[in-house]
């Protein structure tokens, strides 16, 4: 299956090229962080179709993923 996966802030930086849309045999947030190699510690918060999502909630064709960083500032 294929789903969107949009990294935001620095994410996006450390973790470059991935492909839109993304080919992948996970079937919840947490697999696909591991499939992508990122670590679950530096995704700390995680949108599913816009809506707050859990680690474990599932992923299905089509869906789009949001992965956000903690976000420091003062």
């Amino acid at each position: 299956m294929t789903v969107r996966l949009l990294l935001q802030a620095t994410l996006r930086q450390k973790f470059p090229g991935l492909p839109d849309p993304l080919p992948t045999a996970a079937t919840s947030l947490g697999e696909l962080l591991d499939e992508q190699h990122i670590p679950r510690s530096e995704a700390a918060m995680l949108f599913l179709n816009g809506q707050r999502a859990a680690l474990e909630s599932a992923i299905r064709e089509g869906d789009e993923v949001r992965v956000f960083p903690l976000l420091g500032g003062g």
